[in-house]
């Protein structure tokens, strides 16, 4: 069953959720647990009957779940409906990716707006499907320097540059985010840890002690 989400209202707080993933690995488990966000987000989007932006979907490591090649990813055809669908239903999608040239730009085509740093020469011959659609003009990625950004848009481009970020920005590590995620959450205190399952502890459940 799908939980629907909450509407938000103007006098509210911004409602913010940010959902860490790397425990997941990079692999099918993370694709499929993926896909399976994507599916409900799409199916909470068939119900909206606002067309107003209310709520902002940011994706970073996009290569992971629209990647270049033959080969076919759990999330690819879902994450694909959503980028057709989600400007009409209120939803604003922005994707990011630190290996641009791992990504699949045909399955990007109703992406707007690109915003691309500095990348190396050898990436961005990878990334000519783009460039065909939303040419560069007479920029060069690779000689940028950081903190500037060629945008590409419908009808040209442009140079713009990254303004100082209003919050801080600090990485954590995977305590601080636990310890984090318990205060935001405090149902969280409250759930026993999920042991990881080994081949000795599927042979106790199993009441196969033997030795």
């Amino acid at each position: 069953m799908t939980k629907r989400f909450p509407p938000l209202r103007l006098d509210d707080r911004d409602a913010l959720a940010i959902i860490n993933t790397s425990f997941l690995g990079e692999g099918p488990r993370l694709r499929s647990w993926f896909a399976q966000l994507v599916g409900a987000v799409n199916r909470e989007l068939a119900a909206s009957r606002s067309t107003m932006l209310h709520t902002l979907f940011v994706l970073d490591g996009a290569e992971l779940f629209l990647p270049a090649g033959a080969g076919k990813a759990s999330p690819k055809e879902p994450l694909q409906e959503l980028l057709k669908r989600a400007g009409a239903a209120g939803l604003g999608l922005v994707l990011a990716s630190q290996r641009p040239g791992e990504l699949d730009y045909r399955c990007c085509a109703s992406i707007d707006t690109w915003f691309v740093g500095k990348t190396e020469e050898q990436t961005l011959d990878k990334m000519k499907a783009l460039f065909e659609r939303r040419p560069l003009g007479h920029r060069n990625p690779s000689r940028l320097e950081s903190g500037r950004f060629a945008m590409l848009y419908d009808g040209g481009a442009r140079d713009v540059e990254r303004a100082s970020p209003l919050i801080r920005i600090e990485k954590l590590g995977e305590g601080e985010l636990k310890t984090l995620a318990a205060r935001t959450h405090p149902r969280s205190r409250h759930t026993p840890p999920v042991r990881r399952a080994d081949a000795a502890g599927d042979d106790v459940r199993r009441g196969n002690t033997s030795q």
